[in-house]
């Protein structure tokens, strides 16, 4: 499985390549906004890619409007807990702006809001062993890379090597994992940012025999559980817009829809649209 590149420049966390055929600026240093425009739209130029996505705080949001961003979501009080985060995009090629099953995207998102609080075919929590799966054993970090190379034909980050995974389970995402009769049949994980007091839950994988049980809710009240004392005001996610079950399963948990990324993420085999979720937690420090 190919992967885009991850770079760190002037404390600017980058993401770009021809999978996502995209630059996505994941982090950003605002004192130097412009700075970053410049070399994020000098990628894109150079590699010929059709999109520039950002993930930016308020504050930023002035200068990349000036450079013809739009607003494709926006989550209140992302960061810190009272500053509102904004996913700016500007497209380089005009038919990347259109998804073609628009009208699928919008009534998986309709039903999706029609929230429902018990899942009919969940499997009884007794009946599931949830567990953390931040310090596994080698072994079981195969079994990861296993279960994701069995779930995701492309997908834009390397969660299918085991290096990357030891990595950053180090450094700032927690894996959760569900093993039924000893069998791990789904993975989510949380990527924190203790800087500015958010999380992104991503990664949700699971196995297709599994699948249409309530798993990836029970992933997601887990995750939610074990974040609570960290001192983290708002959860995210980016969940494919094509999914009914992923966009439910956040629906139903109280998260709110922030908008829809147009084309923007190579999973699954092909580049599909992702839809935002939120959710902002009370808590005092």
């Amino acid at each position: 499985m190919d992967f885009d590149y991850i770079d760190k420049i002037e404390n600017t966390t980058l993401q770009h390549g021809k999978l996502c055929n995209r630059v996505y600026i994941m982090s950003i240093d605002s004192k130097n906004t412009s700075r970053i425009l410049e070399i994020a739209e000098n990628l894109t130029k150079s590699h010929k890619y059709t999109k520039i996505i950002a993930k930016v705080p308020e504050r930023s949001v002035k200068e990349f409007l000036a450079n013809d961003y739009i607003v494709e979501a926006k989550v209140p009080d992302m960061y810190h807990g009272v500053e509102t985060g904004y996913f700016m995009c500007k497209y380089f090629d005009q038919e990347r702006m259109i998804d073609q099953d628009q009208q699928l995207i919008e009534d998986i998102l309709k039903d999706a809001l029609v929230v429902s609080t018990k899942s009919a075919s969940a499997r009884e929590k007794d009946d599931v062993n949830i567990r953390k799966v931040k310090k596994m054993k080698n072994k079981d970090v195969k079994e990861m890379t296993q279960l994701y190379s069995r779930v995701f034909e492309t997908y834009p980050f390397p969660i299918t090597d085991k290096n990357y995974l030891v990595t950053t389970m180090l450094e700032n995402m927690d894996y959760y994992g569900i093993r039924i009769e000893g069998k791990l049949v789904a993975l989510a994980s949380a990527v924190i940012d203790m800087e500015n007091n958010f999380a992104e839950l991503t990664d949700f994988a699971v196995a297709k025999e599994y699948r249409q049980q309530g798993l990836a809710r029970q992933l997601l009240e887990t995750i939610e559980d074990e974040l609570k004392d960290k001192n983290i005001l708002t959860y995210f996610t980016t969940a494919r817009a094509k999914s009914p079950a992923i966009n439910k399963s956040f629906s139903n948990l109280g998260y709110t829809h922030a908008g829809t990324l147009v084309n923007n993420t190579n999973i699954a085999g092909s580049i599909e649209s992702m839809n935002v979720w939120y959710k902002n937690v009370k808590q005092k420090f």
